[in-house]
């Protein structure tokens, strides 16, 4: 996470990791809904949920990363209106193939809203009136000029409910690009056995989002906002 402090902080995360082989994905029953944020448009519930066919294009590993829990905890303004943290907006992934030793990256923006993103997301417009949309994409890093950051002064918007789903950031399919990755294993020969390892490293793209920054005219120290999200330092990592 991006801090003020001559120390980065590095917070750890769960990652899990599911591998889906062709006998895999046609030996099980899925279940993948997705909701319909097209239906909100007319006013209808969009949590009456579409099912995601689970094709051969959906073989692969998906990754799926689980925000720390202080980001997941939202507080009651006075007025009665819930707040929630923002969360990290980018996080590199590396996967590292034990035989042979070779490395493959990718770099997911979860909070690009577009027609091109990858998983339903709603917003409003300047009307007020709600708009289906996608959030969420992701770039492979093939060389050092791959990637760079495309909105290093936009404020950050993204939060552990998404769009309003209370299990946005916990439930895989409805955060693909988000807070989980699709490998389709690229570059793997899957006639071949392989030990793969995944790295996933996630930062705020804007530092005012960085919940250890200390808001405006703040004198908070960084034991202060470490208390206040129920994190602590101990031997040089954050527990909590």
């Amino acid at each position: 996470m991006t801090s003020p402090h001559p120390t980065p902080i590095l917070v750890p995360l769960r990652v899990d990791a599911l591998p889906v082989s062709g006998s895999v994905r046609k030996g099980n029953l899925w279940h993948r809904w997705m909701p319909a944020y097209s239906k909100a448009e007319r006013f209808q519930d969009p949590l009456d949920m579409t099912y995601e066919d689970f094709d051969a294009e959906k073989e692969g590993v998906y990754l799926h990363w689980r925000l720390p829990g202080a980001l997941r905890r939202g507080r009651t303004d006075p007025g009665g209106t819930p707040d929630f943290p923002t969360v990290p907006n980018r996080w590199l992934i590396v996967r590292r193939s034990e035989t042979p030793g070779t490395a493959h990256g990718w770099v997911v923006e979860s909070d690009h809203v577009a027609e091109d993103g990858t998983s339903p997301y709603l917003r409003y417009g300047d009307d007020g009136k709600p708009q289906a949309t996608f959030i969420g994409r992701h770039t492979e890093l093939k060389n050092k000029d791959s990637w760079s950051e495309p909105r290093p002064d936009t404020a950050l918007f993204l939060t552990a409910l998404g769009a309003g789903l209370t299990a946005f950031s916990m439930y895989q399919p409805y955060n693909e690009d988000v807070f989980s990755f699709h490998d389709r294993l690229t570059g793997i020969d899957r006639t071949q056995d392989h030990t793969l390892s995944y790295l996933v490293l996630g930062w705020y793209s804007h530092l005012a989002g960085d919940p250890l920054t200390p808001p405006p005219g703040s004198e908070a120290t960084l034991d202060q906002l470490l208390h206040g999200l129920g994190w602590y330092l101990q031997a040089g990592r954050v527990d909590g």
